[in-house]
């Protein structure tokens, strides 16, 4: 049984278009590597890229999963990301028992399913 506050995770990323961000965001879900993903954006990202500073557009995405399927939503998003080095920061967050159960039924069913 699923207490008061259960420890789910979040993974954020950002892609160069909302395209990008809908096929990688509608993926996860399909896979069922990630319960739900939200896109933000258009965002402007200020960085140092090989020496220059570089001022773009691009939208993030927010990916809820759950502790277990972690590796495997980083490793999906690390091969079908379209950057030589996309950012991926997680982050274990703390969730109502109500949606941490609609999320791990969400994403485990299909870690069972798939065996």
């Amino acid at each position: 049984m699923i207490g008061p506050s259960v420890s789910i995770e979040e993974v954020k990323s950002t892609l160069p278009t909302q395209t990008a961000a809908k096929e990688l965001a509608a993926a996860l879900v399909e896979k069922r590597l990630a319960a739900c993903v939200q896109i933000v954006g258009p965002i402007t990202s200020i960085y140092g890229w090989r020496g220059e500073l570089n001022c773009d557009e691009e939208f993030c995405v927010v990916c809820k999963t759950t502790p277990a399927r972690l590796s495997q939503l980083i490793d999906y998003v690390r091969s079908h990301h379209p950057y030589e080095v996309p950012e991926i920061l997680t982050t274990r967050v703390q969730a109502s028992s109500e949606y941490a159960s609609w999320l791990f039924e969400q994403v485990e069913s299909s870690a069972t399913e798939s065996k």
